[in-house]
């Protein structure tokens, strides 16, 4: 499993349909902020690959996404120094992969919030 809920369950008292409405939000909002990211990566555009992998953390971590915080975290922080576009074009590849399997393993775990 590359998603953790126990943080999103603790954070809203296990009230299912709050956490049904944050699954439902991250997955809506998922794909705008990686075809974002691949829309800096494509200009080379350090700030969008800066704002989007910092806007992203923290959705990943509600969701308990650990593996990718240090994926973000590393793009941010390579778009605020505006260098290494080579090791960003790596990073979101890695990010694109684990946010595939998350938002698979989400959609499954929606089911048992409904």
């Amino acid at each position: 499993m590359v998603c953790d809920l126990s943080y999103l369950t603790e954070m809203m008292d296990g009230k299912k349909h709050l956490i049904k409405e944050i699954m439902d939000e991250f997955l809506k909002q998922i794909p705008g902020e990686l075809q974002s990211i691949d829309e800096g990566v494509a200009k080379a555009d350090f700030g969008i690959i800066k704002n989007f992998s910092h806007k992203m953390r923290s959705s990943v971590s509600i969701m308990g996404i650990s593996s990718l915080v240090p994926v973000l975290q590393e793009m941010e922080d390579l778009g605020s120094s505006a260098s290494e576009m080579e090791r960003i074009v790596v990073l979101n590849q890695q990010l694109h992969s684990i946010c595939g399997e998350a938002m698979a393993e989400i959609e499954r775990e929606q089911v048992s919030y409904e």
